[in-house]
């Protein structure tokens, strides 16, 4: 009765509801049904909806803090306490109650009908929720302590970093996707400039970050940290950006011995959950100890039910040793991904040459199977470097491209030949090799994926022969055990000169 007269107040109904319950008759089972699809259907099929919308989102969080849950237990249970909300007697089914007294903390509204009037009733519920749909929008954000607003040139956005950060990590958290691969301060494929501001440079390598380039205002981004607002330089990539970070764990399918010092792992999703990737990009397996070591993936993505790894024995390495005298079919991984920037381009129309250097051929082999896939027309030239023949652990498989893909050459590499290996083929560094078959590169792509000394030695030279600095797509593999990291004080970019 007091729902119908709230109802009333609105101007919609042309006659009071309150005379539909006077008469027997006037209310059949077709309306107790609505009343039950209102008090179940709908909030069943809202719950669905947000169920749905939960489960598509990337990691999400549905929980409040656990601070917030204890207090608000606490602060339920003390009010219960104090004012317990008591419903009606016992039933009674041979009377029949003329007053019911209403529990205010479930219906505390229908008192204020009577006491004000359902009209100002109205105006308060309206109010209160309008205040709430609109509170996300009021105040603007709020920063929070040791949070520094980060603006990225040419692009223009916007980003605030927590404390304790990085550039790269705050960018990525805000959909930005900056350019990186290692996240460690060993590649310098995150390099940027710091345009305005101050940041901690962090624990980096000092090939990856020359003094020079500091002093001109350069840093990585996967390293430096704020201490104040800043303004950077950087070029974002949109092609990485399809498909979400996610953390899964994998179980260990196959593993074959591909050489005396490599292992090719096959890893499996558990679950119903593929980890969709770009050809070329990487995944950080998680350690018991809390460190990562980072492998890229050696398959193309149309074979997404499964990953591929290439992990070359490294003396002294924690995972490498593990991989190789404990690990078994069956093991459970867990793995991060997928992550970095080194993908193939494929809008692009140029010639491409792929120049490995030992399990970098791990990354070029997923480029090339997708670009094979996916009939992509383009010459494609690969030169892999070895220092001895059984270092082509996987020979057979570009012999086999070359043979069957007329779009495709095969340029082995071999730079410490002996005379009991009877090797025929070419000789020396690997970029060497390129500078000598290419009088210009202005009209070419090359993708390096190997070591940082590979990467960089070809660097210079290839841009002396004409190739386009944004052209030169690298994947640097550096080793984890073998890392001399240097710390770097909190430098602040301000006076610094720019180019």
């Amino acid at each position: 009765m007091a729902t119908a007269e709230w109802l009333d107040a609105l101007p919609i109904f042309s006659a009071p509801l309150v005379r539909n319950f006077l008469e027997q008759g006037s209310v059949n089972d077709r309306f107790f049904s609505l009343l039950s699809f209102i008090h179940l259907g709908v909030p069943l099929g809202a719950f669905a909806i947000i169920w749905i919308h939960t489960q598509r989102v990337p990691q999400a969080k549905t929980s409040p803090p656990k601070i917030v849950t204890i207090w608000l237990i606490l602060s339920m249970v003390a009010l219960s306490l104090i004012q317990p909300a008591l419903s009606q007697g016992h039933a009674d089914l041979d009377s029949a109650p003329f007053v019911l007294n209403l529990d205010w903390f479930y219906l505390w509204s229908y008192p204020l009908l009577y006491s004000w009037s359902p009209a100002n009733v109205w105006i308060l519920i309206g109010g209160v929720t309008g205040f709430f749909l609109l509170l996300p929008f009021l105040g603007g954000a709020k920063r929070g302590k040791g949070e520094y607003e980060i603006t990225t040139t040419p692009a223009g956005h916007t980003v605030m970093a927590k404390n304790g950060e990085t550039i790269l990590e705050a960018s990525l958290r805000h959909g930005l996707n900056l350019p990186y691969v290692c996240r460690d301060g060993a590649c310098g494929a995150c390099k940027g400039k710091v345009l305005r501001g101050t940041v901690d440079y962090g624990i980096y390598q000092k090939s990856a970050l020359t003094d020079a380039e500091k002093e001109q205002g350069n840093a990585l981004f996967c390293c430096a940290k704020p201490l104040s607002d800043l303004q950077v330089e950087c070029h974002e990539v949109n092609e990485s950006g399809r498909f979400p970070v996610k953390i899964m764990k994998f179980c260990v399918q196959k593993m074959e011995r591909a050489a005396q010092d490599v292992m090719l792992l096959e890893l499996r999703p558990e679950g119903d959950e593929q980890m969709d990737f770009v050809a070329g990009q990487y995944i950080a397996v998680h350690l018991d100890d809390g460190t990562k070591r980072s492998y890229s993936i050696a398959n193309a993505p149309h074979e997404s039910d499964c990953l591929q790894l290439h992990v070359r024995l490294v003396k002294g390495g924690k995972f490498t040793g593990h991989v190789f005298n404990e690990m078994r079919v069956g093991d459970i991984l867990q793995a991060e991904g997928p992550l970095g920037t080194f993908f193939l381009h494929e809008e692009s129309d140029k010639p491409i040459i792929f120049m490995s250097g030992g399990c970098g051929f791990g990354s070029v082999k997923g480029m090339v199977e997708h670009a094979l896939k996916i009939g992509l027309n383009r010459p494609m030239t690969l030169y892999w470097g070895a220092r001895i023949p059984e270092d082509f652990y996987l020979a057979k498989l570009p012999e086999n491209w070359q043979r069957e893909h007329k779009n495709f050459k095969f340029i082995p590499v071999l730079s410490e030949p002996k005379p009991e290996h009877g090797w025929q083929g070419r000789t020396g560094l690997v970029h060497e090799a390129i500078l000598q078959d290419y009088q210009t590169l202005n009209n070419y792509q090359v993708y390096a994926c190997g070591s940082p000394e590979m990467v960089e030695a070809g660097r210079a030279p290839f841009m002396a022969k004409g190739l386009p600095e944004d052209q030169y797509f690298a994947d640097k593999i550096s080793v984890a055990c073998h890392i001399a990291p240097a710390m770097e004080a909190p430098v602040s970019s301000e006076g610094a000169k720019h180019d």
